[in-house]
C-alpha cells in the first residue's frame, strides 16, 4: 500500500540548506535534518546537489519501504488514540470526521470504539464491540457498536449527544516543507541509508544501492528483533494477554 499517503508538495527552495551529519540514530527530527545525513553518506556533505528538492521520489520510496516493512512486524508504530468531542445525536456514520483535515483523515483501520455522554468525565467512556453487521436499534442512550465496511466507520445511532474516543492505525501526514516534522525518530538512520541507497540506482552507484541497502534492512532487523524479544518477556511475565498472545505494546508518537 502507498504508505505514508500524499505526494510531496510546497515550495522547497533551492541549494542543500542542511548542515553535514553522520547517519547516526537520533539527530534532527525534520526533512532538512534527514537529508543532512544522506548527503553525507553519498558524498556531499554540503548538500549541495542531494537536496530534498531533487531527490523527493527517493525519499518518499523508503518512507514507504519504511511503513510497509514495519506494517508486517506488528509492531504497533502506526497506533493512535484519538477523541472525537461532540458527536450528534443520531449519528449513523462518521464521515464527517474523516474527511480532509479531520481528526480520522489519516485512518487506515480502527480497532477499538469508546463513547461517553457528552461533556461528562472521561471515566465515563465505555468500549463497544466491533461488528461485522450492526443491529437495528431506537431510543437507545450511547453506541451498542461499530463496523468497519468500504473506508467508512458505520455506528449503532444514539438519542444523546456523545464523546468518542478511538484506537486504530494511521497513516502519516503528508510533507509540505523542509521543516515538517519526521515522526518515526527512531528509525532517521534507516531511512538516510535506504535514501541513499536509491539515489544510487538514479546516479549508477551500484555499490551505494548494495551497501547502503544492506545497512537499511540489517539496522531494521535489528529493531523489529528487540521488539519481538521484548514483547515476548513481556508475555512470559504477565501471561497471555490476548488470544493472539500479545501484549498491546505501543510507541507513542507525537502528533
Amino acid at each position: 500500500m502507498g504508505g505514508f499517503g500524499g505526494v510531496f508538495g510546497g515550495t522547497w527552495g533551492g541549494g542543500g540548506g542542511a548542515s553535514p551529519a553522520t547517519p547516526s540514530q537520533g539527530g534532527t527530527g525534520d526533512v532538512k535534518g534527514i537529508f543532512g545525513r544522506i548527503s553525507a553518506l553519498v558524498g556531499d556533505p554540503l548538500g549541495n546537489w542531494c537536496t530534498p528538492l531533487n531527490y523527493l521520489a527517493q525519499f518518499k520510496q523508503a518512507w514507504d519501504w519504511l511503513f510497509n516493512k514495519l506494517r508486517q512486524t506488528d509492531m504497533p508504530f502506526d497506533e493512535a488514540i484519538i477523541t472525537i468531542p461532540g458527536v450528534p445525536a443520531g449519528t449513523r456514520d462518521l464521515t464527517a470526521y474523516q474527511g480532509a483535515k479531520q481528526p480520522l483523515e489519516m485512518l487506515i483501520d480502527p480497532t477499538k470504539l469508546w463513547w461517553k455522554q457528552k461533556g461528562t468525565d472521561d471515566t465515563k467512556y465505555t468500549e463497544v464491540p466491533k461488528l461485522d453487521y450492526l443491529p437495528d436499534v431506537q431510543n437507545i442512550q450511547g453506541l451498542q457498536g461499530f463496523a468497519w465496511r468500504l473506508g467508512t466507520i458505520f455506528v449503532t445511532p444514539s438519542t444523546i449527544d456523545m464523546d468518542l474516543r478511538l484506537e486504530g492505525e494511521f497513516m502519516f501526514p503528508e510533507f509540505v516543507t523542509p521543516d515538517d516534522p519526521i515522526r518515526m525518530t527512531g528509525f532517521m538512520h534507516i531511512l538516510a541509508f535506504k535514501t541513499a541507497s536509491l539515489i544510487g540506482i538514479e546516479k549508477g552507484n551500484d555499490n551505494w544501492y548494495k551497501n547502503y541497502g544492506s545497512e537499511a534492512q540489517s539496522n531494521l532487523d535489528d529493531i523489529t528483533a528487540k521488539f519481538v524479544k521484548s514483547d515476548q518477556a513481556k508475555v512470559r511475565r504477565i501471561g497471555r494477554t490476548t488470544r493472539r498472545g500479545r501484549s498491546r505494546r505501543r510507541l507513542h508518537l507525537s502528533n
